[in-house]
């Protein structure tokens, strides 16, 4: 299996996938014991995680060893004897599609930051003296709405658009 990235983790600003979890809407047509099941008694390595080594995440080498439905988490072991628990995005399976991989991770990653970005701006709002707010009109928003899509992804688009009819069933 290639490396991601040279082996080192997939997003600079990125340290962990623990909190990617949060934002991962996509549904799996392997579950996480028949994952298990698929390598039982398979000594080669199962996959990589991201583990910290020499001051920085690297994708290493794992096998699987089991799966806690209650926890949705994976026990793994790294090929140098190190075991930890580690959630789904945490591991790119042998079997397992790089690029979709990839692709789910930075949608997550997408998510995050449009939901970190929402809740800096409605705490931001909130701090504000409601004498001195008004509201936008809506030939004002369709503009800046406008001009921001332009510079924007698909996927960011779709994200946003997503939050928008999220937003306007809330107002209702």
């Amino acid at each position: 299996m290639p490396p991601i990235g040279d082996s080192t983790f997939l997003f600079e600003s990125l340290e962990s996938n623990k909190n990617l979890t949060n934002y991962d809407c996509f549904s799996e047509k392997t579950t996480g014991a028949e994952w298990v099941e698929r390598y039982r008694g398979d000594s080669n390595a199962h996959g990589k995680s991201p583990v910290y080594v020499d001051g920085k995440y690297q994708w290493v080498d794992i096998q699987v060893l089991g799966y806690d439905p209650t926890s949705d988490r994976f026990e793994i072991r790294t090929m140098a004897g190190m075991t930890k628990q580690v959630n789904r995005l945490s591991i790119l399976f042998r079997d397992e599609d790089m690029d979709k991989f990839r692709s789910r991770l930075k949608i997550c990653k997408m998510r995050q930051q449009v939901a970190e970005d929402d809740t800096r701006f409605q705490e931001y709002v909130s701090r504000q003296d409601s004498k001195e707010v008004s509201s936008i009109p809506m030939s004002v928003k369709k503009n800046v709405l406008g001009k921001t899509l332009k510079r924007r992804s698909v996927d960011s688009m779709n994200i946003i658009v997503q939050d928008l009819v999220a937003d306007l069933i809330a107002q209702v």
